[in-house]
């Protein structure tokens, strides 16, 4: 989803891929088990991406940090409705290309 919203990010351009990079591991904790500071730490990766995985800094932070509060607000089921409807279109195409890739891996 990150990279999907990035071309919608009006502060300053944002590279998709790097917007991709940073929501993938943003969750690496979660997905791996692991310390994601610690994960991070042994990656050679650019500061930007590192700020944005783990404290949602910069522009590619307010990205990942958009992404999760949407993801937070359909888990919790909290004001669903307030969501802005392009922001909404755009995470739940999302969430359908990825649930796509997986049935075709699985």
């Amino acid at each position: 989803a990150c990279s999907a919203l990035a071309p919608h990010y009006k502060a300053e351009p944002i590279d998709i891929n790097r917007a991709f990079l940073a929501g993938l591991l943003s969750g690496a904790d979660v997905m791996l088990e692991v310390d994601l500071a610690s994960f991070l730490g042994e990656m050679d990766l650019s500061t930007d991406i590192k700020d944005a995985a783990l404290h949602r800094r910069g522009a590619l932070g307010a990205v990942v940090g958009k992404v999760e509060e949407v993801e937070r607000r359909l888990a919790l089921k909290s004001a669903p409705l307030s969501i802005n409807r392009t922001l909404l279109q755009i995470y739940s195409e999302s969430a359908k290309n990825v649930q796509a890739l997986f049935n075709e891996v699985v």
